[in-house]
């Protein structure tokens, strides 16, 4: 696929069947948004791909405290790519952004769906409302 053909072609994706992504389809997606640009090339970002079914209904539990509600964030997605990046590298917020952006349209390239789901500084860090493991 080409490049324009995956950035004009991607949509986010908001029902997802179960069916498991092969494993080399998942490293190479992830591949692909470590190689994203970053601010003084201090490649702050790791990318976590989450595909045990126990640990990602966790992760969808604690984000959807996050913001409030029980419906699953992830739309029945069976594999999660959280996108974390150093605190202390001063551009970790768009070091972040860009490695999402890239990790999207590598699965579009890859013939996978993708949609940005927030609120995984929140997640991670025990998030701001009751529930929530610290």
């Amino acid at each position: 696929m080409e490049a324009f053909e995956a950035i004009l072609g991607r949509r986010s994706i908001r029902s997802y069947s179960d069916k498991q992504v092969s494993a080399d389809a998942v490293r190479k997606v992830c591949n692909a948004g470590l190689y994203a640009a970053s601010g003084n090339g201090m490649q702050s970002t790791i990318v976590v791909a989450v595909s045990d079914k126990e640990v990602r209904d966790r992760m969808s539990a604690l984000n959807a405290a996050v913001r409030g509600q029980e419906d699953d964030p992830f739309y029945g997605a069976p594999v999660v790519l959280a996108v974390l990046a150093k605190a202390e590298a001063g551009t970790c917020v768009q070091d972040g952004s860009l490695t999402m952006a890239t990790l999207m349209l590598a699965a579009r390239a890859e013939g996978l769906g993708s949609c940005w789901v927030h609120r995984a500084k929140e997640q991670f860090e025990g998030g701001r409302r009751p529930g929530f493991v610290r």
